[in-house]
């Protein structure tokens, strides 16, 4: 966990921020967050001696085992962060086998259209982020260039929305752009499902739907609620899943997804998924539009049970335990082909995205 700290805004007034750069919200619960870093800090200590002993035995790239795998879980410390991302994401291995290609993509020119809209989402990056005003030493400027090259390098993708929160965050971790560049094309490769940033989302739509399902078999009071109500999951989850969890769930939550995220990969999202549903259970069951669930669910992913990501990430694995890569490989592949089929159907695009169905023809209780 990052350090808090006081800057300088330019008013001339103090703020706090948190060692990402953040400012401290109105309705900031103080007593709340600093019996959190009480229980916090200790473990954060303890974790980062288990590391430094760790790398001072096996240098990187690290042994993909169960003792790496326990380490991870239990989150990486922030100076080792960068590093293990970009070695067990394959990030770095990417890296090295195109040496000179992010220089390259940076040189290579990008359409008006493509720059419009980059420059559109940064304005909207991180907003309540110092490092993501309108300083000229800030993150903008990195952020525009990350997301010019991976443009660049996918021209039949372009820009795709939510890329913005995801490169943001691993500038805020990394501090260095190509290795942004590089862990984002590892989500890419190595990672999420194939057309997840695509200019139809159609890995994106997959996993709403396959959230959904897996929602079906693990909180089905919640999942025959929203059929009752005829509320679609996407329009719940979208944001989840095109963010990863970024500018939804608190930084350090976040973070401590993505140390599983890159490691384990994209079943991770869906133990979250799963997790965030679970803990707000009740809320959703008492609410009865689309307006008061997704109110609801706001409140449960800025609340205590998630601010405090040690516990979240260990309720997440138990509770969506056993969910192995092989059944989320075969959900993908049996909805992908529905999700083909019905965007035949009534596919169109609405808003930058595909096919937000008013219903959910997918799943097997409809």
């Amino acid at each position: 966990m990052a350090a808090p700290k006081i800057v300088q805004i330019r008013s001339g007034a103090t703020k706090q921020v948190d060692g990402y750069g953040f400012l401290k919200e109105p309705d900031f619960d103080d007593k709340e967050h600093a019996d959190y870093v009480k229980r916090y800090l200790p473990i954060l200590v303890n974790r980062r001696k288990k590391w430094d002993a760790l790398l001072q035995k096996q240098q990187l790239p690290l042994s993909k085992n169960d003792l790496t795998k326990r380490y991870i879980r239990k989150g990486i410390p922030q100076v080792y962060r960068r590093l293990v991302w970009m070695d067990v994401s394959g990030a770095q291995r990417l890296k090295e086998s195109h040496r000179g290609r992010y220089k390259a993509l940076l040189a290579s020119s990008l359409s008006k259209e493509v720059v419009h809209a980059i420059k559109v989402d940064l304005s909207r990056t991180f907003t309540h982020n110092v490092y993501f005003g309108s300083s000229p030493d800030g993150l903008r400027l990195p952020l525009f260039n990350v997301l010019g090259a991976f443009a660049s390098a996918h021209p039949d993708v372009g820009y795709c929305q939510g890329l913005n929160y995801v490169a943001g965050l691993l500038l805020l971790v990394t501090r260095c752009e190509e290795d942004t560049f590089w862990l984002l094309e590892a989500l890419r490769e190595n990672i999420l499902p194939s057309r997840y940033y695509a200019a139809d989302l159609f890995g994106v739509l997959v996993d709403m739907e396959v959230l959904g399902y897996l929602i079906g078999n693990k909180v089905p009071r919640v999942h025959a609620h929203f059929k009752k109500q005829g509320i679609a999951w996407n329009l719940l989850v979208t944001r989840w899943h095109v963010c990863l969890y970024a500018d939804v769930l608190p930084v350090e939550t976040v973070l401590r997804i993505w140390d599983c995220l890159f490691y384990e990969g994209s079943k991770v999202l869906f133990r979250v998924g799963i997790a965030l549903v679970k803990l707000g259970e009740e809320k959703i069951l008492g609410s009865n539009d689309l307006f008061a669930i997704t109110e609801s669910m706001k409140e449960t992913c800025t609340g205590p049970a998630v601010l405090d990501c040690h516990a979240f990430i260990r309720r997440s694995l138990e509770i969506a335990d056993p969910l192995s890569g092989k059944t989320i490989a075969s959900l993908r592949g049996r909805v992908g082909e529905d999700v083909e089929k019905f965007r035949g159907l009534r596919g169109r695009r609405c808003g930058g995205f595909t096919d937000l169905y008013l219903g959910n023809p997918l799943d097997p209780r409809s």
